[in-house]
């Protein structure tokens, strides 16, 4: 079962949070729904504006009724070829979410008031291949007011109204009569979900959930040593323009992008598909991990053999609630998230591995890191602990 998952655009980093730790472990109990699911699986069914037949298709962006402009008999065609792979939450860059009839049945049981628009979907493969009938687009109507705008970082126009929201802190009072499944009023685009729809909806058997935390203001800075861990940008030195950039991946082929970086292959390469690709020679240095071969397509076409991707063990070494925001001073919340470890589960810890509930995150020990200094596009951020 996929983990939620917490895209932080600033770090680049992927920061995946196990569902059923979203009450226990954080001090918010409403997460952001990422619409694009599980981007590192490439055999995952994934589809891009399918809409596309639609009138007026923006309205399941911000949540206006598309009732009278939605097919009788809605197709949704996968863009990758051979990801034929089904799961309960289907990712997408739309509007409107696609969920499994298992899913729409804890959703609508969960949201009998809600007004919320169901519509029958079929699901066909890149090939033309009908994998299922059982699916429905969701398009939840209206929005809801849990913004606390004093501690949210939101970009406003001249008359003081919200433009855009970079960092989401959530109203306490306010989502004391939230609902389960919700847009938020003041960017409606943004849709939340309760911690108690999460954990019902992974208790189904619903996967490819991928999610970002939502904080509520700060009681207290967190403080500490920084710890003898740090995060691997799997981006690498984006400042470098002549190093390859990967920008899409088809199964074990990964493609590099026309327009940014450059045509040098480093020794590890940059990307935000979430994978961390590495040259095998740089394998001796990371020791015995899972590796899996991929094959580099360059801009000129070419196949390029000698690279894996790197999958770690998980080991639980998250701090829990001090890791979803730091703060600058009272009431001040940075826009940068990280994860903060907790040193007494670091105690006997493996040079490389990746976090329990922050899985996309793979960590690397100092001792790793001098090793891995004179790599080419080796980029790591060190962690709080």
């Amino acid at each position: 079962m996929s983990r939620p998952v917490y895209r932080d655009a600033s770090a680049r980093a992927v920061f995946p949070f196990a569902s059923k730790f979203a009450v226990s472990i954080f001090v918010m109990d409403y997460f952001q729904l990422e619409r694009t699911g599980d981007l590192t699986n490439a055999s995952l069914f994934y589809f891009e504006d399918p809409f596309n037949a639609i009138r007026h298709m923006s309205n399941l962006w911000v949540g206006s009724s598309v009732t009278k402009y939605m097919p009788k008999h809605p197709v949704l065609v996968s863009q990758r070829r051979g990801a034929t792979k089904l799961s309960g939450f289907i990712g997408g860059d739309c509007g409107g979410l696609v969920v499994s009839t298992k899913a729409r049945a804890v959703i609508e049981k969960l949201c009998p008031k809600q007004k919320i628009e169901y519509f029958t979907c079929a699901l066909h493969s890149k090939e033309g291949e009908v994998l299922s009938s059982d699916y429905c687009i969701i398009n939840p109507l209206g929005g809801f007011d849990a913004l606390d705008e004093k501690y949210s970082k939101v970009n406003r126009a001249d008359d003081g109204k919200i433009l855009s929201i970079e960092t989401a802190v959530l109203d306490p009072k306010k989502v004391e009569t939230a609902p389960h499944l919700f847009r938020l009023k003041q960017e409606s685009t943004t849709l939340i979900v309760s911690s108690k729809l999460v954990d019902a909806l992974v208790e189904a058997g619903i996967g490819n959930l991928f999610l970002r935390p939502l904080s509520q203001p700060p009681v207290h800075r967190p403080s500490g040593p920084i710890a003898v861990y740090s995060a691997v940008d799997k981006a690498g030195d984006r400042k470098t323009k002549k190093w390859l950039w990967l920008e899409c991946r088809e199964g074990d082929q990964l493609f590099a992008s026309k327009k940014i970086g450059g045509t040098t292959l480093p020794d590890i390469i940059g990307n935000d598909l979430g994978a961390w690709v590495v040259a095998k020679r740089v394998t001796k240095l990371l020791g015995d991990l899972e590796y899996r071969d991929v094959t580099i397509v360059d801009r000129a076409g070419n196949l390029v053999a000698g690279y894996v991707t790197v999958h770690p063990h998980p080991l639980d070494a998250f701090a829990g609630p001090a890791s979803v925001v730091f703060y600058e001073s009272e009431g001040t919340v940075r826009s940068n998230l990280r994860p903060v470890l907790d040193p007494a589960k670091l105690k006997g810890a493996p040079p490389v591995f990746s976090l329990t509930h922050v899985a996309g995150t793979i960590l690397v020990s100092d001792a790793i890191v001098k090793k891995l200094a004179k790599l080419t596009n080796f980029v790591a951020t060190p962690l709080h602990g």
